[in-house]
């Protein structure tokens, strides 16, 4: 009996990396999970609560939960309104989807009685990814 176990032993993820959809389910996700870590960074560099930044993108602190942990496919315009209040430049191929000025931005956050920063950061450049750290 032991002998036939290790006969019958499968790697579970060889054979998940077998199937067709494999590969594009992983691409998939690792933008999801990009996504997620830059919108938390920015959100903590910005002293923002998860709630603080709902509020401000209109929306829930469910919702930006659920982006930060890669568990929903956000829309763009709530992309968009997110990378507005967290001043973070998004950004498909070359062309950018928001301005680099964003008097939005600083009105929202002034409002909140919060400090925005100045400078815009990167957020994840679906066209080229990882292509500059190789």
């Amino acid at each position: 009996m032991k002998n036939m176990n290790k006969k019958l032993k499968i790697d579970p993820i060889a054979e998940a990396r077998k199937h067709p959809k494999f590969k594009q389910f992983s691409e998939e996700a690792e933008v999801k999970i990009k996504l997620g870590i830059e919108i938390y960074e920015a959100r903590n560099e910005n002293n923002l609560s998860q709630q603080t930044l709902a509020k401000l993108a209109g929306t829930t602190q469910k919702v930006i939960s659920k982006i930060e942990n890669a568990e929903v496919n956000v829309g763009i315009n709530l992309l968009q309104r997110i990378s507005r209040i967290l001043n973070l430049n998004l950004q498909l191929g070359k062309t950018p989807l928001v301005a680099s000025k964003i008097f939005f931005n600083t009105i929202s956050l002034n409002t909140a009685g919060l400090e925005s920063k100045s400078q815009k950061k990167d957020l994840v450049d679906i066209s080229s990814r990882d292509a500059n750290k190789k």
